[in-house]
């Protein structure tokens, strides 16, 4: 089986594991794949990042197969946050909902709330961005490497979504 994790956002992360709920075979994380574009706010020129589609897509098509499953974390606005930042994240969450859909896994994914795959993922961790990257280390010592920056704490929370969809959802036998 495969289980895909996806931490949405520009900064977002995605997560494949190969295995069944016994037995993990291999694992990989990416940050979501984006491309800079110009754009002009308030008469100015400049730069914003967005989800690259195209390559986000190609990437989903790799691995859809029969008996892949994907779990995409709920996200919704948060109190505070500015309006275009509100519009930019649900721009990029809805770009790849749209890659799902488009790849034909949209019908085999679940929505999870943060609550949800942490108080199952991250029990008894501080809840610091952080814990994210110390729990993939102690359940995939492998991911050394691959998370070396505070700034991965995104693919450690897709790894995670990933993690907590195999181990809730995955096949019982070999």
């Amino acid at each position: 089986m495969i289980y895909i994790g996806i931490d949405p956002g520009v900064s977002g992360a995605i997560a494949v594991i190969e295995g069944t709920r016994t037995h993990l075979n291999s694992w990989e994380a990416e940050d979501i794949p984006t491309v800079e574009v110009d754009v002009i706010i308030n008469g100015k020129k400049g730069k914003r990042r967005e989800v690259d589609a195209t390559k986000l897509f190609d990437m989903l098509s790799l691995v859809c197969w029969d008996g892949t499953l994907v779990s995409l974390e709920r996200v919704h606005a948060m109190p505070g946050q500015g309006v275009t930042s509100t519009f930019s994240f649900g721009k990029a969450t809805g770009t790849i909902i749209g890659c799902l859909a488009g790849a034909g896994l949209w019908e085999h994914t679940t929505l999870v709330t943060p609550q949800v795959w942490k108080k199952a993922m991250l029990k008894d961790m501080p809840k610091e961005k952080e814990s994210s990257i110390v729990r993939c280390r102690e359940l995939f010592p492998h991911t050394c490497d691959h998370l070396t920056l505070k700034s991965h704490h995104n693919r450690a929370d897709a790894m995670l979504i990933a993690e907590h969809l195999r181990l809730t959802t995955g096949e019982v036998s070999e």
